[in-house]
């Protein structure tokens, strides 16, 4: 994925910190232009319709984590539900 999007450097950066063990110090290295590439965020009602736009028909499963503090909340896992529900059709 780095090497695709000319991002070579930043690569060779991660890599020599994971291995120096420097974890804390790798997000530094990544930009908003590379989050968006990785990852889709929103809020939950957003997220069905926005890996839509991102992934189109190529996508045919999703698979969530949670982070804490949500991460066996019911409450949050049921609106993330809904609102995958809400957007098919």
């Amino acid at each position: 994925m780095f090497e695709a999007h000319d991002w070579n450097e930043t690569f060779i950066r991660l890599r020599n910190k994971s291995r120096n063990n420097e974890w804390d110090s790798m997000a530094e290295e990544i930009t908003d232009e590379m989050l968006a590439e990785f990852a889709v965020t929103g809020k939950y009602e957003e997220i069905p319709g926005l890996l839509k736009e991102k992934y189109g028909d190529m996508l045919d499963e999703v698979l969530i984590y949670f982070g804490e503090p949500e991460k066996g909340d019911p409450e949050t896992w049921g609106r993330l539900v809904r609102a995958f529900n809400e957007s098919e059709g």
